[in-house]
């Protein structure tokens, strides 16, 4: 016969064992429901950039998208989008940055002598914020702050109206779909796609037109895109020229949405050498265009309206 002792320490690691599955199965389940989607509900602060709306609406952001501290975003991409540790840092911290920060400026002095450049230079330390005001927190709705991080010429945002402070955060379904037009497959997003829908909405913002700081923003925003959700090339490399791209349902569903596509996972760890390579390659598109453009010879010659045309099965 067994002891009582035998028997309670027996009893014991059966209840012991029992409390720890609950417990494991209720963290599955917590976890699972902080990351179901749940749109944004009246009063809660949402942004310009759908990359971050997504993480508030699935909670790896706080939900109502307020009092966000770097660390909380920096470790919020990393988690949804399987950003790398450099990457992630250097979105979050130059972004806390930019925005507390005066707006980049536009032009330098003209003609750039030794001189105007210090005079210049020193200008622009004096008016840089210090480090608590860089870093304090801040709430979604901080970043639609005109021509600090946002932009015009959004692919799907209007422009701002001059003299206005912050933009819409609100997307343009016109916009959108104008984007989701430049497919040439009408099933997939690829990076000559983007180049095109990048140069047609370029050519449409004049008054003014994108300077090249924001122009380069506007690049790596949509590389980032393809780089998280775009299908890998046949050399296994993400964003580049010779990869598939995104699936159209996914660009309707996350920048439609501000929803995680159903359906994807992230399947590798997106760097900031991949999101600069596939920046560089949007330009280089961009720049074909343009020239494709000029070489048409008549002063008339712009790019068209993409319309999308979908293709069947």
């Amino acid at each position: 016969m067994l002891s009582r002792s035998t028997t309670l320490k027996s009893l014991l690691v059966l209840v012991f064992s029992g409390f720890l599955v609950t417990l494991l199965a209720r963290a599955h389940e917590m976890n699972h429901e902080t990351h179901e989607y749940i749109p944004a509900q009246p009063g809660d602060s949402r942004s310009p950039c759908p990359a971050l709306n997504t993480l508030a609406n699935h909670g790896y952001l706080p939900r109502d998208g307020r009092s966000i501290s770097p660390s909380q975003m920096s470790k919020a991409l990393k988690e949804a989008y399987h950003l790398s540790s450099p990457l992630s840092t250097l979105l979050t911290y130059g972004g806390f940055f930019l925005l507390r920060a005066p707006p980049p400026p536009t032009s330098v002095p003209t003609p750039l002598t030794l001189t105007s450049a210090l005079s210049f230079s020193t200008h622009l330390l004096k008016t840089l914020p210090s480090m608590g005001a860089v870093l304090r927190d801040l709430d979604l709705s901080d970043l639609a702050l005109h021509n600090h991080i946002e932009h015009d010429a959004s692919l799907v945002h209007d422009n701002t109206p001059l003299g206005k402070k912050f933009a819409s955060t609100h997307i343009n379904s016109t916009l959108l779909e104008t984007f989701l037009g430049a497919s040439a497959t009408g099933t997939h997003i690829s990076l000559n796609d983007i180049a095109l829908a990048r140069v047609y909405r370029e050519s449409q913002t004049t008054t003014p037109p994108i300077d090249a700081f924001h122009a380069e923003v506007a690049r790596g925003e949509v590389a980032l895109v393809l780089g998280i959700f775009g299908a890998p090339s046949s050399d296994g490399a993400f964003g580049t020229a010779s990869s598939e791209g995104v699936k159209i349902d996914w660009i309707k569903e996350w920048f439609g949405s501000e929803r995680l596509p159903i359906g994807w996972a992230p399947t590798h760890l997106q760097t900031l050498r991949q999101t600069v390579a596939s920046s560089s390659g949007l330009r280089a598109a961009m720049g074909d265009i343009a020239q494709a453009i000029a070489g048409a010879g008549s002063k008339e010659a712009k790019v068209e309206k993409p319309v999308l045309v979908v293709q069947d099965n």
